[in-house]
């Protein structure tokens, strides 16, 4: 599974050149880390790039504290 999740983190991170910052595989998850201007980019070529079909997208606030930088965690599921 992680093999195929590091390929499709590949073709994202390919189709969306400076719009991807990072992007890691871990305990059977895809993470993409992507600019802030660009999440609606990203969320509509998960949407409607034929390799992704993504249908369902939830956003929820990220961590607080110390951390000055603003942040939003959109868990973002495949239902192929």
């Amino acid at each position: 599974m992680d093999e195929t999740l590091d390929k499709l983190g590949e073709i994202i991170a390919g189709a969306l050149p400076g719009s991807i910052t990072s992007r890691s595989v871990a305990n059977g998850e895809l993470t993409i880390h992507a600019v802030a201007g660009d999440i609606v980019k990203l969320a509509t070529f998960l949407r409607d790039d034929e390799r992704c079909q993504f249908l369902s997208l939830r956003v929820r606030p990220g961590p607080r504290g110390a951390c000055a930088r603003a942040r939003a965690i959109f868990p973002i599921r495949n239902m192929r």
